[in-house]
């Protein structure tokens, strides 16, 4: 056995023992959520407010641009927002 099969095999037993620690790490630390050792950082009313407050920003307008000729590059599909100066409340 030369020396590039003796390391694909290593790597391979590598991989697969990485494998098994990550699931039995995902098992182990999804068990503490589960039984209450754990608890998560976010109160489900702070992720709803959270949440509330992306949805109430409007939406960025999208300017659609035709496309070209087949042999050239597209344009892209929207321009991006103008840049904004950061006003003293902003900082």
């Amino acid at each position: 056995m030369d020396f590039i099969e003796r390391v694909m095999r290593v790597m391979t037993h590598l991989n697969i023992g990485a494998a098994l620690g990550m699931v039995a790490w995902l098992l182990w630390s999804g068990w503490q959520v589960v039984t209450g050792q754990i608890a998560p950082a976010q109160r489900m009313a702070e992720a709803r407010a959270v949440i509330r407050m992306a949805h109430a920003a409007p939406p960025l307008p999208m300017r659609l641009v035709p496309l070209r000729d087949a042999g050239t590059a597209p344009p892209p599909c929207h321009e991006s927002p103008p840049a904004t100066a950061l006003a003293g409340a902003d900082l």
